[in-house]
């Protein structure tokens, strides 16, 4: 799959050529006030009027968009002056609280920077070697191999939808195929290989070895989004899930086993009995709040064309209730 990029170069850039071309940046904005439908067109406009202080040549963001602030090639003011002079493009990551959109926004960041790596003939290989050594760079390795930098992004951001560090650099390095970009919403599995109900273990075969849960959860046809693994983690009382590497690998040799996994109880037996919000309930039983779990429910207590509205929460807590 390929993606539009669109162009609203900043004017009155300087214009200084490069050393030479070593690097493909990856950035994330670090911003975390910055989280709404909209942060992508606000960066932009916040880039645009300080790019005295600060630019880089691209952003992706808002659901998989990709804009291009300036021209790649030319000195950019992104990770500091060690890096700048080789650095042939920064890509920008805007950050979201959206599972979905985030998806969209993980697959488009992944295509640009190898997209950008083949244009500048840089090897496709994340963090590796040393100063000199050509490849796509975190902003977190120009800190750590070339200096001139505080900052450790976009490894943080990504922990937060489950994205570590290995499946960063396997992703930038292999690349994310098309069937695996999420373009419905990521709690709904895939209608031609639709995930497991709830209450049964997932023990189908797979040819899969490693120790990876997103590329085991793909070899058996499942939905592998952090918000589905989520879910999964729930059902094999895996508390508190966060995505990390160790959270993973005993969801992993849970789900490889059948093992741990109690059946889905009637909410009605637990959770607060007195409170009205439907948020605070679903927190009290220990199940994911968010409006894209709510609606899930809804749909599968009969609430059709779900949207938040206060009769359609107290529809779904009494019906969550019994």
């Amino acid at each position: 799959m390929t993606y539009k990029i669109e162009k609203i170069i900043i004017p009155g850039l300087p214009n200084i050529p490069l050393t030479v071309s070593r690097f493909v940046v990856a950035h994330e904005s670090g911003n975390d006030k910055n989280t709404g439908p909209h942060s992508l067109d606000a960066e932009i406009t916040f880039m645009t009027r300080n790019f005295r202080k600060a630019f880089t040549s691209h952003w992706v963001g808002g659901g998989g968009r990709i804009v291009q602030l300036a021209p790649v090639g030319k000195l950019q003011y992104g990770a500091g002056p060690k890096a700048n002079p080789y650095s042939y493009a920064h890509v920008e990551l805007a950050r979201t609280k959206n599972p979905e959109t985030f998806n969209k926004d993980y697959a488009a960041y992944i295509w640009l920077l190898r997209y950008l790596a083949d244009q500048a003939g840089i090897p496709k290989k994340l963090d590796e070697g040393t100063a000199t050594t050509k490849g796509i760079k975190s902003h977190d390795w120009i800190r750590r191999n070339l200096g001139g930098t505080n900052h450790t992004d976009p490894f943080r951001y990504l922990a937060q939808f489950g994205i570590t560090k290995e499946q960063f650099k396997k992703d930038v390095e292999n690349g994310i195929g098309a069937a695996t970009m999420v373009t419905k919403p990521v709690d709904k599995p895939s209608i031609s290989k639709p995930a497991p109900k709830p209450s049964q273990p997932v023990t189908k075969p797979s040819a899969y070895t490693g120790d990876s849960i997103v590329d085991y959860l793909k070899s058996i046809g499942v939905d592998s989004s952090f918000s589905n693994r989520t879910n999964l983690a729930t059902q094999y009382e895996i508390k508190g899930y966060k995505g990390s590497a160790k959270q993973n690998l005993e969801l992993l040799i849970k789900m490889r086993t059948g093992k741990s996994m109690t059946p889905a109880k009637p909410a009605a037996k637990k959770g607060d009995q007195k409170t009205t919000s439907i948020v605070d309930y679903l927190k009290s039983i220990g199940q994911d709040s968010s409006p894209t779990n709510r609606k899930n429910l809804a749909e599968k207590h009969g609430i059709k064309n779900y949207t938040g509205t206060l009769s359609q929460n107290t529809q779904l807590l009494k019906k969550l209730r019994g």
